[in-house]
């Protein structure tokens, strides 16, 4: 997404595991979004360190359901299980980002979209499941809206970019401000 939209970007996997902090953090109280943005935060200052001078940037996406922040499914039975309880209902997506340098976070932020899924049969879901990439199950929703996933949806409240785990605006606001990009 970031090359696309024309910032050179080179992958780097932070050392954090995101699963134990994203616990952590919940037994301390912290809610949905506050993961979000302490996630991404936590990888873009990790990554950073180990690359002097660089302006590293962090996601992470977190979702809640009926107040509860989920974790990415395990398997097509947790998955179906999920969409099924989805149905007809919604969720909140929260896109964190980051960025820092030199193991400071410089600028940081979560973004919110409402995602409304469709009353989903039981049929459909199976096709679904059937017909979607096994990697739907990296990511938090067990869905990919820029793909099949879209068949799922109702509606969207809310920046796209956030629901495919990027609050891309956001972040290129960020950047210019920062003047790291053109204003």
């Amino acid at each position: 997404m970031l090359r696309r939209a024309g910032l050179p970007a080179k992958p780097l996997a932070p050392a954090i595991e995101e699963r134990v902090l994203q616990k952590q953090l919940t037994d301390q109280g912290m809610g949905p979004a506050g993961i979000a943005r302490h996630l991404s935060a936590a990888k873009a200052s990790g990554v950073s360190v180990s690359n002097t001078g660089a302006y590293v940037l962090g996601f992470d996406q977190t979702l809640e359901f009926e107040k509860t922040c989920l974790s990415k499914p395990l398997s097509r039975e947790e998955l179906r299980t999920r969409l099924a309880r989805f149905s007809g209902r919604s969720h909140l997506l929260h896109s964190g980002f980051a960025i820092a340098r030199d193991g400071q976070v410089i600028d940081e932020g979560v973004i919110t979209a409402v995602v409304q899924f469709r009353p989903l049969s039981d049929s459909f879901i199976e096709t679904y499941l059937d017909l979607a990439d096994p990697s739907v199950l990296g990511s938090v929703g067990g869905y990919q809206a820029e793909a099949l996933g879209v068949h799922l949806f109702e509606k969207i409240e809310g920046d796209f970019f956030t629901v495919v785990g990027m609050p891309l605006l956001d972040l290129l606001r960020s950047l210019r401000s920062l003047g790291l990009v053109l204003e």
